[in-house]
């Protein structure tokens, strides 16, 4: 009788090595709160980590980013500067000249987020004041465009515009204030108020709290067929940047 050959299944058993798992990092309460505050000229975020922690994180791609953001006296924020701790009791300062260089911040918080094995630092501090100025404006400032003034020479365009006494009494003998209008030109009302280059500058506005301003078309007419104007300051005068820009269409003849 022939033999049956019977096939055996052998169950090979590979022995691979089970993959490494990151190590772990205990997490240790710090010490101290977080604080932020503006001393010796800067603005100075501290907290102090542990020390094992920080490292033992820091090995396994762990970041820490420290965001000073910025807040305009009317109420717009903006990220300034953005930096990466590389040491647990680092502390992060930046000059108040920097986070003053825009002319309208009025005051600073600290944003900090941690990725990766970091990820559990999420913390924002309340806002301090920044001194960027020594002159505070205590009221909203005014600027209007007419051709219609009745003190002003026919066709001709006036600017005329206000700002708070009280800041102007401050702000006129402090070094470097002198405050202008950038007079911008278009072929449209959106180019007049978007546009980044001016055509010309009416300077002179630190010399009284309230003005008036008037030109001659002519000129404009050969840009555009809109004009444009905002402030432009130095010095204190920075605060009333920003204020937002007032157009007007120009009575320009017809074109031959």
């Amino acid at each position: 009788m022939a033999r049956m050959r019977i096939p055996v299944c052998i169950a090979l058993v590979s022995a691979l090595a089970a993959p490494v798992s990151a190590a772990t990092c205990p997490w240790t309460e710090p010490t101290k709160a977080p604080a932020l505050e503006v001393v010796d000229g800067a603005a100075r975020f501290t907290w102090p980590l542990d020390t094992g922690w920080f490292e033992c994180a820091r090995q396994q791609r762990g970041q820490m980013t420290v965001a000073f953001i910025t807040r305009s006296l009317r109420g717009e924020d903006s990220q300034t500067t953005r930096l990466t701790r590389t040491g647990a009791g680092q502390a992060e300062s930046v000059p108040v000249q920097t986070l003053c260089a825009d002319g309208l911040t009025s005051e600073v918080r600290v944003r900090v987020v941690g990725t990766g094995p970091m990820d559990r630092l999420l913390y924002e501090t309340p806002s301090v004041p920044l001194p960027c100025f020594a002159c505070p404006v205590t009221a909203r400032e005014t600027l209007e465009l007419t051709t219609t003034d009745a003190d002003s020479p026919e066709g001709f365009i006036t600017a005329s515009g206000r700002y708070d006494q009280a800041f102007f009494d401050c702000a006129r003998d402090k070094a470097g204030a002198t405050l202008s209008l950038r007079v911008y030109v278009g072929q449209s009302k959106l180019e007049a108020e978007e546009r980044l280059d001016h055509s010309f500058v009416l300077r002179g506005l630190e010399k009284a709290a309230a003005f008036r301003k008037a030109f001659a078309p002519t000129n404009l007419c050969l840009e555009g067929q809109w004009v444009g104007v905002e402030y432009f300051g130095e010095g204190e005068f920075r605060q009333l940047n920003g204020a937002g820009r007032r157009t007007l269409a120009l009575e320009c003849p017809a074109l031959p």
